[in-house]
């Protein structure tokens, strides 16, 4: 029993260690996009996504806000409850050349939205700010990658309860070892 579980430790040890280790990461150009529309015209602009070479491909979608606004948990409405029209690749090849991101306004007005581009594994993702027709902010507004996925609630970001998860089972392992080392010694001596 001693040799299997030194064994198993020795085989999943690694493992452990190489998952809490690894990373991945992603990055657009541009990370803003503002285009001045008139009503019904098309605007397009090319957008380039590079990733790990652990990710092939990555899932593109757009949500929308009623107006400037500082948290991503706004940004939950479609282009179409706004009458605007996007038209771009559900799904891109990352490292590959730039995809065209276009959009249309059939009303004019100031509209803003977020590109969002996440991973095919599920891991990361980021956002790219949409502005159409802006209007002038006193305040800048920012937006980073964190929690981006939890926040739209489309894919579950697990890398961050993953390696929780494995700290607590690698624990977990170290005290059952220590348990197991102590019944054999109790063992031992019993049988002295």
């Amino acid at each position: 029993m001693s040799n299997l579980l030194q064994l198993l430790s020795l085989i999943l040890l690694p493992v452990l260690l190489f998952d809490l280790a690894s990373s991945a990461s992603m990055e657009s150009s541009p990370a803003k996009m503002s285009f001045d529309l008139k009503n019904g015209e098309i605007a397009c602009r090319n957008i380039s996504v590079k990733g790990d070479a652990s990710m092939h491909y990555a899932h593109v979608s757009d949500y929308w806000s009623e107006g400037p606004v500082r948290s991503i948990k706004d940004y939950k409405h479609n282009a179409s409850e706004f009458g605007l029209i996007t038209q771009y690749p559900r799904k891109v090849f990352l490292n590959s050349s730039a995809f065209e991101f276009c959009v249309k306004a059939e009303k004019e007005g100031s509209y803003y939205g977020l590109m969002l581009i996440e991973d095919s594994l599920g891991k990361i993702a980021l956002g790219v700010k949409i502005e159409l027709n802006p209007k002038k902010s006193k305040r800048p507004l920012g937006i980073t990658g964190f929690g981006i996925l939890d926040w739209f609630g489309s894919t579950t970001s697990l890398m961050y309860f993953e390696g929780i998860f494995l700290f607590f089972a690698f624990l977990a392992l170290i005290f059952l070892m220590l348990k197991i080392k102590r019944k054999r010694r109790a063992y031992r001596r019993f049988i002295k």
